[in-house]
């Protein structure tokens, strides 16, 4: 398993190096998912991005019960938590409109249009 591990996370430095961004992870890098918790993945990670590295876990939320709070759901957790501050972002700039009116429900539909074209 670890040379997988190694070649992934090996892949994925060379790749923030070839963005240009690697030296953002100065504080170190956050493993998620289930397979975070296999032994040696975090010794692994530090080795290879040679910043350190830490397990993430889903945070105290309200209506999480405690089995969740695992760095299993921790990916999902964050995605919904994300899902919703965008939900949040998105009602707020169209709250003064009362709604999205027609030329807002255009410029949203155009840019979702474009980010799919742009991915598929």
């Amino acid at each position: 398993m670890r040379p997988r591990y190694e070649e992934l996370f090996r892949y994925v430095r060379k790749e923030l190096h070839r963005a240009d961004v690697y030296d953002l992870i100065a504080g170190g890098v956050v493993l998620t998912g289930g397979a975070a918790l296999a032994p040696g993945l975090m010794e692994l990670a530090e080795e290879v991005f040679e910043v350190p590295a830490r397990l993430g876990v889903p945070a105290a939320l309200q209506g999480l019960d405690e089995a969740a709070r695992n760095p299993l759901y921790a990916t999902g957790v964050g995605l919904l938590l994300y899902a919703h501050a965008q939900r949040t972002d998105l009602r707020a700039g169209f709250g003064s409109q009362g709604g999205l009116g027609l030329q807002g429900a255009r410029g949203w539909v155009g840019r979702v249009r474009g980010w799919l074209s742009g991915h598929l």
